[in-house]
């Protein structure tokens, strides 16, 4: 059965079908007259239409009144709607279930919204994921973990904490500090220096000024493995050259990094190791890595852009489970963590049970839980007299009995000690009683 993955960075949203890449496509949505136009048809129009460009609709993701002149766009859900369902379009003859890898400074009003287009369009959601949590699946559990990451107009930080044998995510939010912004301020680096070589302005008309925009993003991350010095822009009179030097393009920088730099900095848990995870999307960026370096007890690696498929892969399970409802996975036991670390697969782990629900009642099932001492209502209360006992052990929750407590496991007779997980069913003295996963 084909999975689908879809990963929520407005700078491109990334879509995989069983691992393997299959489209890419920015929070871009322009209004024009009565097209709306989406992902990198309308980063092609932005600069010839300004004023009825959108980029904000994944980052506000709300029903607050936008100025807009067309009949389906009232909002940035509206927005985010119609982008989803372009998306789902695309890939729905090739995949019949969907992950959502989420940013971690998604409010649960905005989750709430998700999940609301999401059942909508039809797209078959089995489960939502912390993006940075699985971009660090495989890192060891016990270090202090940070990922930088970067959208259209936010750098997020996240903080992978281990407590209580689970490893959680919390993300930081560095507003204004976006992509667009810097490919803005590069863009007007380069056009500077074709007015000194060449006087030639390509932001004078709005078709140059366009060409320029597509050219910047994809020639700054061409510098991760060769630092380019020459940018090229392609006219209809020809190719137009003009070098720019790293010094230049830092320039450009210089409030954006060390607000980064200030933020990570903050993060840092004196005598501890830290590891800073720096995402793929600041490829070829000018200095920064440089910048990072100097953080004094801080080591700083590059993630792969298969960091997020590679720990939803490695965590399929968990994610899914068996016939479950859809869980939102903010964290990850340690467990889980060691198996990563030792490249292992975690193929049968599922969610652990933390719940009973019975009579539409959840009972938390904590350390040890007596299936007898659950308070309910007469005459229930009567009727629950067996002896079913749940105990948790780390990351595994079992039932015990005897036979003569006449404990039903999804149906069978159970007799000693047995694994249970969320779904199953328990049944004594004819009331039944759900095992379920609360996050």
């Amino acid at each position: 059965m084909s999975i689908g993955l879809i990963e929520i960075n407005d700078s491109s949203i990334d879509v995989s079908i069983d691992g393997q890449p299959v489209l890419q496509s920015p929070g871009y949505a322009v209004i024009d007259g009565q097209r709306l136009l989406l992902g990198a048809q309308a980063m092609q129009q932005a600069r010839l239409l300004p004023q009825w460009t959108h980029t904000r609709f994944w980052q506000q993701l709300d029903t607050q009144p936008l100025v807009a002149d067309h009949p389906q766009v009232r909002h940035s859900a509206d927005l985010a709607f119609a982008h989803l369902t372009s998306i789902w379009a695309a890939i729905k003859k090739d995949t019949e279930q969907v992950i959502l890898a989420i940013p971690g400074d998604y409010t649960s009003a905005q989750l709430s919204l998700l999940l609301g287009m999401a059942k909508e369009v039809g797209l078959p959601i089995r489960g939502l994921v912390d993006t940075a949590l699985m971009a660090t699946a495989g890192q060891h559990p016990t270090h202090q973990l940070l990922v930088l990451d970067i959208h259209l107009h936010r750098v997020t930080l996240s903080h992978l904490q281990n407590r209580e044998g689970r490893r959680w995510s919390k993300t930081k939010t560095l507003a204004d500090t976006g992509l667009y912004r810097l490919w803005d301020r590069w863009a007007n680096t380069i056009a500077t220096q074709f007015i000194k070589d060449s006087r030639y302005d390509p932001l004078h008309l709005a078709a140059s000024e366009q060409l320029l925009y597509d050219a910047v993003p994809n020639w700054i991350t061409s510098r991760e493995h060769h630092v380019e010095t020459t940018f090229s822009l392609a006219l209809e009179t020809g190719v137009l050259q003009t070098p720019v030097a790293t010094e230049q393009l830092v320039a450009a920088c210089v409030s954006f990094y060390p607000a980064i730099i200030q933020a990570v900095n903050a993060q840092i848990e004196p005598g501890h190791t830290t590891t800073l995870l720096v995402s793929h999307r600041f490829a070829g960026f000018p200095g920064l890595m440089d910048a990072l370096a100097l953080l004094r007890g801080v080591t700083v690696e590059k993630l792969s852009a298969e960091a997020v498929r590679h720990g939803v892969a490695q965590h399929l399970d968990w994610i899914i489970g068996p016939d479950e409802p859809i869980s939102h996975i903010t964290s990850l036991a340690q467990a889980h963590a060691d198996v990563v670390a030792t490249t292992e697969s975690p193929s049968g782990i599922h969610r652990r049970a933390t719940h009973v629900l019975v009579n539409n009642h959840a009972v938390a099932i904590g350390q040890t839980l007596k299936l007898k001492d659950i308070h309910l209502a007469p005459p229930l209360a009567a009727a629950v007299r067996s002896r079913g006992i749940l105990h948790c052990h780390a990351d595994q929750v079992l039932i015990e009995a005897v036979r003569a407590d006449e404990v039903y496991l999804n149906q069978q007779l159970v007799d000693g000690q047995f694994p249970v997980k969320p779904g199953d069913q328990l049944v004594l003295d004819s009331q039944s009683f759900t095992l379920i996963s609360i996050d």
